[in-house]
């Protein structure tokens, strides 16, 4: 190993940077056909037509509900790295065998299995990283994973717009082979050795990534941690077994609603229909993707510094605060051109600082934290189980406002989306203050005593 990784922080971004090329890799993969639609259904091969395009970019949502689950199964008996490896190497090859066969029940399936490599990111990054990084960085390195994520949307949309279909699935397909390539290198979570009672692997592990650390606290506090959550370990029940579980799941639920039920997946899904009904474009569609996807990545590298030193839940408060007045703004501005007949068209920079607002408050907040604090607030033996779960009921709130957002706008007025996702980060705001503890600085051993001691008063 390089003499540069011979401390501990250059040892976790180290692991951090290579575990999450998977994340890189992960909005390539579900945003590999999009940028094309138009292209494949009027003859670029492989040609499609409508229907068929229309059901494979959304094919792969339900593949990635259908894995979330089996995916947390999978990282509690094989392991975390284990599962993410394959993971790398089942996504390089179902681009590869794209690359040759074109037929469309083949690319039916390769998009199910992409759906389970996105299931494997989304439940298994998360907890990987939260196991195996210090309390005072988990919060930085977690954040991280929102980076990449928009890092990689950038870098699709940015190929597609300068390469053929094959020469631009074959820059995505590098991603994968990259992550195997690097991450094959790093060591399995400690937390996982404990479950599986190997404490001297579990040993090896920690010395590894706590390079040049007195790891002899930090060891005895996981051991006996873990040794006490696995004597409730079972079924999916443990989700909410006992009081502790109940309340763990219930502040992920809080967090988990709130950031999928502000519309920043559907926003940025439906930017080019919006920004067409504000009356006048500014940008070009193609344009205001990558403009939105490089405002994500600078918004997020930026707020990734800042939950461990303000804390998770005051950056939550704040940025449902600014999210509330964002959408107030959008909703406003939509209102006047849906409802009356005066002419705002002229004053649409209002409602582009709204959006860009909007964009970057809930970066901020909610869409960097909630890989963080899912990973952090269930006990280690249910957390794979724990993140799989809200992965599903994530999915789920997606499918739900992608159907109802374009019906919304259609029958009531875009103006009234926009009162709802204000609506629900109001309330959120009021459940994050009220429910939610700090688990910043914290390890996870002191994160779930604090969600115990709750209980308990």
């Amino acid at each position: 190993m390089y003499k540069w990784t011979k401390t501990a922080i250059a040892r976790q971004i180290f692991a951090t940077i290579t575990s999450y090329i998977a994340v890189l890799t992960a909005p390539a993969l579900l945003f590999w056909l999009s940028p094309y639609s138009l292209k494949l259904t009027t003859g670029e091969n492989p040609e499609l037509t409508q229907f068929e395009m229309a059901a494979l970019i959304t094919l792969i949502d339900f593949g990635t509900c259908a894995f979330s689950i089996p995916v947390g199964m999978l990282a509690d008996s094989y392991g975390r790295r284990t599962t993410l490896l394959i993971s790398g190497i089942l996504a390089a090859s179902v681009w590869f065998v794209c690359l040759f066969t074109k037929h469309i029940v083949v690319l039916f399936i390769a998009r199910l299995l992409q759906g389970a490599y996105l299931a494997t990111v989304d439940v298994v990054s998360p907890v990987y990283i939260a196991e195996i990084c210090g309390a005072k960085r988990r919060g930085t390195f977690g954040g991280f994973f929102n980076v990449f994520w928009n890092l990689g949307t950038l870098y699709a949309f940015i190929n597609s717009d300068y390469l053929p279909f094959d020469e631009y699935t074959i820059t995505l397909m590098l991603l994968p082979v990259l992550f195997c390539s690097t991450f094959v290198f790093m060591p399995e979570s400690p937390y996982y050795y404990f479950m599986k009672n190997e404490p001297d692997k579990a040993k090896s592990s920690l010395q590894w990534v706590r390079c040049g650390e007195d790891i002899e606290v930090e060891y005895k506090e996981i051991e006996e941690a873990v040794r006490e959550d696995m004597k409730n370990a079972g079924s999916w029940k443990d989700l909410i077994a006992t009081k502790e579980d109940r309340r763990a799941l219930y502040i992920v639920l809080i967090v988990l609603t709130t950031r999928y039920l502000i519309g920043l997946t559907v926003v940025v899904a439906y930017a080019e229909n919006i920004f067409a009904k504000a009356g006048q474009q500014m940008f070009t569609p193609n344009q205001q993707s990558i403009g939105l996807a490089l405002l994500f990545t600078v918004s997020s590298a930026a707020a990734s510094f800042f939950s461990d030193i303000v804390g998770r839940r005051k950056l939550l408060i704040y940025s449902l605060i600014g999210t509330a007045i964002s959408n107030a703004i959008i909703a406003v501005y939509f209102g006047l051109l849906e409802l009356t007949s005066l002419q705002v068209t002229p004053y649409v920079w209002i409602m582009y600082a709204g959006t860009l607002g909007y964009c970057i408050f809930t970066t901020v907040g909610p869409a960097m934290l909630v890989p963080t604090m899912r990973a952090e607030f269930f006990p280690s033996h249910t957390r794979s189980k724990g993140v799989a779960m809200t992965n599903l009921i994530a999915l789920i709130f997606l499918l739900v406002q992608e159907i109802t957002f374009p019906i919304i706008a259609a029958e009531i007025g875009i103006y009234f989306n926009f009162i709802i996702f204000g609506t629900v980060a109001t309330i959120g705001c009021i459940f994050v203050t009220i429910y939610v503890p700090e688990s910043a600085g914290k390890t996870l051993a002191e994160v779930n005593q604090t969600v115990k001691d709750i209980v308990l008063h």
